[in-house]
């Protein structure tokens, strides 16, 4: 009996799907609201009203939060945070921005307040580094949420949606790196193009003679990470929805693709594999034990692989994901590439290390 492996993930199709990526919290809709054009005379949608801000016979949109950007770099201490500038909206002047503030607490509903204020930053500013979290070698103690606030001329504080932060260990940082491009190779059209849009990837053995299928990740320069720098651990985060996925591990890619061309036979057009279906290497890492706080996520051990390009940090880093029997039915895999729309959802190299002496 062939026992399918589901690991569906949500981008375009939420209802029949789950999304391939990093765990993280996906960014708030900061779009402008609006409401019925019948109300508007030039024909354009009119801007849905605030009570508390509209007096007769004038219009007015309330201020807009900020959103933290997802951050990538966290050190025992805190993570590294920016944001997008504010805008006023309004027209108010009393909506313009006086500084911008940082809060973090251990609770995701908190209200920023004093005691949950952790730096004012200037007006100009979008970046903050915290160096204040209490550091813990307590596994999950460096759990955090963190949220900038705008406050107004007026003194109004505005607050934005939070981002949950794991801080590593102390000694330790973490480095996040999503995907620059993913896509499938696929042996049953060894020269087909698996998803032309690039929104699903799908990892398989040779099921009934439809011929295997397999992932393939490219990631940028690792400059980030410093000289002389020890690699502690090194994984390849995806959404998995508590799926097992002990059949499947990563190898290290030695060849550059193109993902809106790549094909089980060529890396790009014009380009061959040396060998057909990716060319990839050992070690091979094994996907970790499901962790129970966060079932959704699959972890791919890919420490050794990234050990291995400390001593060659620029240029690009590829991952392959494949059964380890290929001619078994052990099962199937499908997953999202993320996109545009949803880049919280693309799959992540999640390195810790800790600095040299």
């Amino acid at each position: 009996m062939v026992t399918v492996i589901a690991l569906i993930l949500a981008a375009c199709w939420p209802a029949i799907s789950v999304s391939f990526g990093y765990a993280g919290t996906a960014a708030p809709d900061t779009a402008s609201p609006t409401a019925s054009a019948a109300g508007s005379t030039t024909g354009q949608p009119t801007p849905n009203l605030t009570p508390a801000q509209t007096t007769p016979g004038r219009l007015s949109w309330a201020p807009e939060p900020v959103a933290l950007n997802t951050p990538t770099v966290m050190h025992a201490t805190g993570a590294e945070l920016s944001w997008p500038s504010y805008v006023n909206i309004t027209g108010d002047p009393a909506n313009d921005l006086a500084a911008y503030e940082v809060h973090r607490s251990t609770t995701s509903d908190f209200t920023p307040s004093a005691a949950t204020l952790v730096a004012t930053v200037k007006v100009h500013d979008t970046s903050f580094t915290d160096t204040t979290a209490p550091a813990s070698s307590d596994p999950r103690a460096g759990d955090y949420y963190y949220m900038v606030a705008v406050r107004t001329k007026s003194g109004q504080l505005i607050a934005g949606a939070n981002r949950f932060v794991q801080l590593p260990r102390p000694g330790q940082t973490e480095l996040v790196l999503p995907t620059d491009a993913a896509t499938t190779l696929g042996a049953g059209g060894p020269n087909t193009i698996v998803d032309p849009n690039g929104y699903s990837l799908s990892v398989s053995p040779d099921i009934a003679g439809q011929g295997a299928e397999r992932a393939i990740f490219e990631f940028g320069s690792l400059k980030a990470i410093p000289g002389g720098a020890f690699v502690a651990d090194a994984r390849l985060n995806v959404w998995c929805k508590g799926t097992d996925a002990s059949h499947i591990s990563v190898y290290a890619l030695t060849r550059t693709f193109d993902a809106s061309q790549a094909t089980w036979n060529s890396a790009a057009s014009g380009i061959a594999w040396t060998h057909p279906g990716g060319d990839y290497t050992t070690p091979s890492g094994a996907a970790l034990p499901m962790d129970t706080a966060d079932p959704d996520v699959c972890e791919f051990n890919a420490s050794a692989i990234v050990r291995g390009w400390s001593s060659s940090p620029d240029g690009k880093h590829g991952l392959l994901l494949k059964f380890g029997n290929e001619t078994s039915s052990a099962g199937y895999g499908s997953f999202s590439a993320g996109d545009i729309y949803h880049p919280e959802d693309r799959p992540q190299l999640v390195v810790t290390y800790e600095s040299g002496a």
